[in-house]
């Protein structure tokens, strides 16, 4: 069984945690579920007994990712969130990672700010038995901590957006057993039409400078540039209380010293919101 690459920080799994810089309702709780199938045709490492011998190379790579994200907005300028993904692979079905997130609303441009910003940390953790070498990923630290700012701009009419647009950017840092920087843009458009369709279209990536995890017992080792790009289009219907139910689209386009070239994945969302109060 491949336990490869940790989910480090996204690129190419899933948008996980909620990065737009727009709260919900104070007190709303959103309960986000997923399904997503990956499939890559690039050689990936299989099975090694240990981190410092020559891996096996396959010709392609496919598993399913399940996840779970349940987040709220706990303060009128902060919000919450908790997620978790499992994946399923050769017919084993494990948790692949846990994280959290705390974010707080400096700008808010449906208040009549200019545009809206909020600043924010994650932190996240792999199992150790199936963290390490996952292809999909960049890098695979047991642990990840990263800040992040978001900014974006919406246009409305009354009562509803109908266009908008944001930008992030993460600063992480992530233990193997060296250190790690890493720097995570994201982009991403969205338009509504009607009341109960919107499409989006992104573009992402991730940046880092350090050991490959397979050299980390080479006194040889050098130090390599990690660099990805993805880019996707998304489709969303929007219920009139129960929710919406998305489906996204991800290609990787570009990949520097990551096993994963050719990526390709496809995600079903379910989101319900829901009050307790």
């Amino acid at each position: 069984m491949v336990k490869n690459l940790l989910l480090l920080l996204f690129p190419c799994t899933l948008f996980a945690f909620e990065l737009a810089p727009w709260f919900t309702p104070l007190a709303e709780f959103n309960l986000r579920s997923s399904y997503s199938y990956r499939k890559d045709l690039t050689p990936w490492p299989s099975r090694p007994h240990n981190q410092g011998q020559t891996l096996a190379q396959k010709k392609n790579f496919s598993d399913q990712l399940f996840g779970c994200n349940l987040g709220v907005r706990f303060l009128p300028n902060w919000d919450g969130q908790i997620e978790t993904h499992f994946c399923e692979r050769h017919k084993s079905f494990y948790m692949q990672w846990i994280g959290a997130q705390v974010r707080r609303l400096i700008m808010n441009d449906v208040a009549g700010d200019p545009l809206s910003l909020t600043v924010g940390g994650q932190i996240s953790f792999v199992r150790p038995s199936h963290g390490v070498l996952d292809p999909y990923i960049p890098r695979y630290p047991r642990f990840s901590a990263e800040l992040g700012l978001s900014a974006g701009k919406e246009i409305a009419t009354l009562y509803h957006w109908r266009c908008r647009g944001y930008a992030f950017l993460g600063l992480g840092i992530h233990t193997f057993q060296l250190s790690a920087l890493s720097l995570r843009p994201l982009l991403c458009g969205q338009i509504k039409y009607g009341h109960q369709h919107q499409l989006e279209v992104f573009a992402q990536g991730y940046f880092d400078h350090g050991y490959d995890p397979q050299e980390v017992r080479d006194q040889n080792r050098l130090k390599k540039s990690h660099l990805c790009i993805d880019a996707g289009v998304g489709y969303s219907y929007l219920f009139e209380i129960w929710g919406s139910l998305g489906i996204r689209y991800t290609h990787r386009l570009y990949a520097k010293h990551i096993p994963s070239k050719h990526l390709k994945m496809l995600t079903v969302e379910y989101r319900l919101p829901f009050s307790i109060f």
